[in-house]
This record gives structure tokens, sequence and C-alpha cells, in this order.
């Protein structure tokens, strides 16, 4: 049984992170910084449009409407602006999230030590 929740959590973690693993995992990434974050999470957006731009010249089609010649640089260009919106995105986001699991932790804390003393 314990084997079992072990094998589920594990697959849950593919799509979601619980609050206590987000937390720290969050903390270590803040400590590396933006520009590394932007960089791990940009350059697979990148790598994914052109993968999809040398599909589309394989099957000699066009690439949101444009010619053959025209398809790696225009991939990589839409590839980089969203790996830069998702990147900004995202950072915001798990620092909000990471604040309120910060904030709750406080409040936790101060609740459980009003209680020691009383």
């Amino acid at each position: 049984m314990v084997e079992k929740k072990k094998v589920i959590r594990k697959i849950l973690r593919l799509v979601y992170s619980y609050d206590e693993d987000f937390f720290i995992e969050w903390s270590k990434t803040i400590r590396k910084g933006f520009f590394k974050y932007f960089f791990k999470t940009s350059i697979p957006f990148c790598t994914l449009y052109v993968i999809l731009g040398f599909f589309f010249i394989l099957e000699k089609r066009r690439f949101f409407g444009f010619e053959q010649g025209d398809i790696l640089p225009i991939a990589l260009i839409i590839g980089i602006i969203l790996g830069v919106i998702f990147s900004i995105m995202s950072w915001f986001l798990s620092n909000r999230r990471y604040d309120d699991l910060k904030q709750k932790k406080l409040e936790s804390e101060n609740i459980n030590n009003n209680n020691k003393k009383v």
C-alpha cells in the first residue's frame, strides 16, 4: 500500500507540485536567480519551435503562412517570444505562490507559538 502511494505521488509530481516540495524547490530557484531560471525555461520553447520548423520544412508545408526559406528564423523568433512570455509569467506566479506559502507558514508558526505560551 505504501509503495502504491509513492508511485501515485511520483506521477502527480509531473503535473502538480505539493506545497512543501514547491516551497523548498522555489527557495533554491530564487537563490540561483532569475536569469538562470529564464534560460532554463526559455530554451525548451526555442528548441520545440525549431524542431517544429524542421518538420514543416520536411513536409514542404507553410509555417504560420511563411514560405519554406523563412521557416527556421520565424520558428526561432516565435520560440524566443513565447519562451520569454512563459518565463516571466511563471516566475511571477511562482513567486506569488511562494510568498503566500511563506505567509501561511509564518502564521501557523505564530499560532503554534501562542498556543505553547498559554
